[in-house]
């Protein structure tokens, strides 16, 4: 009866992991092509839902190309100003991509991921550059209410 009960018990506790792990989304919301065009910076934002904040997960690809692999940065809870969400991409030079956000919680690069690109890209994270342009909320809620999506 017992192992009964603790099967029962694991067997709802992998229930619910599964179906928190279904609430989590990654949908692009910026693209930028580098100055020769040849590479695009795209912005992958997360949400796990109400309880959790967004993340963002930098990614390098080839023009026109889809995210696969590794991201090369992720921001966790980045904001832009003091009510909106999310990170801006910019290619300063041909290989080199700055992420600027106001602040996170945290950041993490990944130099392996970058180095596998086989590219050469430098990768700047730049805390402190406010953006006091972009909208209040999360960059996908705003690029829907644009109607951009």
């Amino acid at each position: 009866m017992k192992r009964l009960r603790l099967l029962a018990i694991v067997l709802l506790v992998a229930a619910l992991a599964s179906g928190c792990a279904d609430d989590a989304r990654y949908d692009e919301v910026a693209r930028v092509a580098s100055p020769d065009g040849m590479l695009e910076a795209v912005l992958a934002e997360s949400s796990g839902g109400a309880t959790t904040t967004f993340s963002y997960h930098v990614h390098v690809v080839a023009s026109g190309g889809a995210v696969s692999g590794n991201p090369v940065a992720v921001l966790v809870g980045a904001t832009r100003n003091a009510e909106a969400y999310g990170a801006n991409l910019a290619w300063s030079a041909a290989r080199r991509l700055e992420v600027r956000f106001l602040d996170a919680r945290s950041t993490r690069r990944d130099d392996d991921a970058l180095a596998t690109l086989g590219h050469g890209v430098e990768l700047a994270l730049m805390p402190g550059v406010a953006d006091a342009t972009a909208p209040a909320g999360g960059m996908r809620y705003n690029l829907e209410r644009a109607g951009t999506r």
